[in-house]
């Protein structure tokens, strides 16, 4: 899955008051995810789910009542289009961006647990090479909440081959009512993937790293029948 996959803002929001340049940046969506998605899901033969609209919206990968679920400042930036929402224009934003796709993925789960009797949930995003004027040499990230045995052997393998990966990295993968959290923690075989966005938006890149990934898959799987 790809939560922030898209960056679509409707016309009548008016980009929320943002410039081109910063809807074209990583504050308004993950760069190199929707076509990550896209492809992987396609060559694992896995069911695949992508937001549409920009995180700036509201963000997928946040529970319906945090506080950031729709962003006032973004990466040291003002939305203005955020600014001062009442209580209804939130739950509104709520009800049309974040719901439906919470829904949609709790139905692409069951129906993957009726039709093969499991399901395993890999979430992709992607974070910028420089953060606050600092290089980030991270190529990887592996999060989990509770990191679990396929997790530490995924991290290993990356390692080997080569990438520079962490756990736990750029991000916290212990989030109260993320994605993660609510679909997977303690139902299903789960990992966010957090990869380099000028890395991921290679496409040779990308393919390289499908052949971990499918790898990743299959130690996912191995764990949900242990």
């Amino acid at each position: 899955m790809g939560d922030h996959a898209g960056k679509n803002i409707p016309a009548q929001l008016d980009g929320l008051g943002l410039s081109q340049s910063d809807l074209q940046d990583h504050i308004a969506y993950d760069p190199g995810v929707d076509e990550a998605v896209a492809e992987w899901g396609d060559k694992l033969g896995a069911s695949s789910l992508r937001g549409v609209y920009s995180r700036l919206l509201a963000d997928l990968n946040r529970a319906d009542n945090d506080p950031t679920v729709v962003p006032a400042i973004s990466d040291r930036r003002v939305i203005p289009g955020n600014l001062g929402l009442c209580p209804t224009s939130l739950a509104e934003r709520i009800q049309g961006f974040h719901r439906p796709y919470h829904e949609a993925l709790a139905t692409l789960v069951n129906n993957a647990v009726v039709s093969h009797g499991r399901a395993r949930l890999l979430s992709i995003h992607s974070f910028t090479p420089v953060w606050r004027g600092v290089m980030r040499d991270l190529e990887v990230g592996l999060l989990h909440a509770a990191p679990p045995d396929f997790l530490d052997m995924s991290y290993n393998l990356l390692r080997q081959a080569g990438y520079k990966v962490g756990i736990n990295e750029p991000y916290d993968g212990a989030l109260p009512g993320d994605c993660m959290d609510r679909h997977g923690l303690g139902k299903h075989p789960h990992m966010l993937i957090e990869i380099r966005n000028d890395l991921l938006q290679n496409a040779d890149w990308r393919a390289g790293f499908l052949i971990f990934l499918k790898k990743i898959d299959e130690l996912m799987e191995v764990d949900h029948d242990q």
